[in-house]
């Protein structure tokens, strides 16, 4: 578990909007986008260079291995010019904890089916927004029985929170279920509840 939180930890989202994407953009602290009801600027993995390192030896502790023994791979889709921000991440993590983290590029239909079949330890996917509401985030992107929920994320008590969401008339109740929602996924990413193995 700690191993996935020093990840994130340690790549700097700032910097990354500021020189591959030239400023634009924000960095997304919750799974629902800021400018959206039901952003939770608070709940994120904020970067910090120091407790990655920290919290990724105590990954390595806890899996009993080194960072030597660490063989990770990232995927990603090779037509959208992917590859400077996979690369940015790849250097973020050699930089941090002398780790190569092999890159692994493949035509979108195979990369898909790589996906659904035998996932990298870590892989690049984006999502756009059909409509602005929480839902189309959480209930698409996370529930067990999405078909796009790539990150085999599957939690009872979440699904139930979204279908009372998706019943509830009042949008400011509807937030506060969204939320802890949004709460449960980054503490199944603390506890190693998300996505495979």
């Amino acid at each position: 578990k700690s191993l996935r939180w020093a990840f994130s930890e340690a790549v700097d989202k700032q910097t990354l909007i500021d020189t591959l994407r030239q400023g634009v953009g924000t960095v997304a602290d919750s799974a629902v986008p800021p400018g959206m009801p039901g952003h939770q600027a608070d709940i994120g993995i904020p970067y910090d260079a120091d407790k990655a390192v920290t919290d990724f030896q105590a990954g390595l502790d806890e899996a009993g291995v080194s960072a030597g023994d660490l063989a990770l791979q990232l995927g990603y889709n090779t037509e959208a010019d992917h590859e400077p921000t996979v690369e940015f991440l790849q250097e973020q993590w050699r930089t941090a904890f002398d780790v190569n983290v092999e890159l692994v590029g493949l035509e979108w239909s195979s990369y898909l089916t790589r996906l659904n079949e035998d996932p990298f330890d870590i892989f690049r996917l984006g999502w756009g927004a059909d409509y602005p509401h929480p839902n189309n985030f959480l209930t698409d992107l996370f529930t067990c029985t999405s078909g796009n929920n790539n990150m085999q994320y599957c939690n009872e008590d979440f699904d139930a929170l979204m279908a009372d969401a998706a019943v509830e008339p009042d949008l400011d109740t509807q937030v506060g279920i969204y939320n802890q929602a949004q709460e449960m996924l980054v503490e199944a990413v603390l506890l190693a509840e998300l996505g495979p193995e």
